[in-house]
């Protein structure tokens, strides 16, 4: 990953933490590790671990290239149209997250998709990143929603990569994750509207 040293060391920070955490929760139960247990694992303090995933549930829903994402859509949005930004985005993160860290990518998603607790909080987060993202859109000289409309738009979209991945899930997660989320943009491409300004 690129980016200057403090950069790279929060995310070798906040990936190490991850495994820990994610390994409690697949030994322990989500709901009943806390994260005082997590930060004594990993040898941090708490408030590192709310400092760099804000809830006990972004250790699981979040992770060290978020933050490297939003950036990335930021600035390709002052340059191009939402779908080519989304296809860039896409090939951005399906190195990391669909090859180099397969194995993590589909414990995470297990526990996602698998308890409760953490499929209540990915609204909270999904909406987060539709509030972001739709502000980004907004900004874009490429687009001229209304604030309505660039929602739904947006929504749509991160919606569609939601359902891909659980689709993916639920189906056995055999097939390659990057597939699924291709065929997702293009099916939301199609029937939003290619061309749609």
């Amino acid at each position: 990953m690129a980016g200057s040293l403090r950069d790279r060391k929060k995310a070798a920070t906040m990936h190490r933490v991850q495994e820990i955490a994610v390994d409690l929760f697949e030994r322990w139960g989500f709901d009943a590790v806390r994260i005082e247990q997590i930060a004594e694992a990993a040898e941090v303090s708490p408030s590192t671990i709310y400092r760099y995933f804000g809830t006990k549930e972004g250790l699981v829903l979040l992770d060290e290239h978020d933050d490297v994402l939003r950036d990335a859509l930021s600035d390709a949005l002052a340059e191009n149209h939402l779908w080519a930004v989304a296809d860039q985005a896409l090939a951005l993160i399906e190195h990391d997250h669909f090859r180099r860290n397969a194995e993590m990518t589909l414990r995470r998603t297990k526990l996602w998709f698998d308890n409760p607790t953490l499929r209540a909080a990915s609204f909270t987060f999904v909406d987060h990143w539709i509030d972001e993202l739709t502000t980004m859109v907004r900004a874009s000289p490429h687009h001229d929603f209304g604030p309505s409309e660039a929602r739904v738009v947006v929504a749509s979209l991160i919606w569609g990569l939601v359902t891909a991945i659980e689709c993916w899930y639920t189906e056995g997660a055999e097939g390659s994750l990057g597939d699924y989320l291709r065929t997702m943009l293009t099916a939301v491409r199609t029937t939003i509207g290619n061309d749609l300004q």
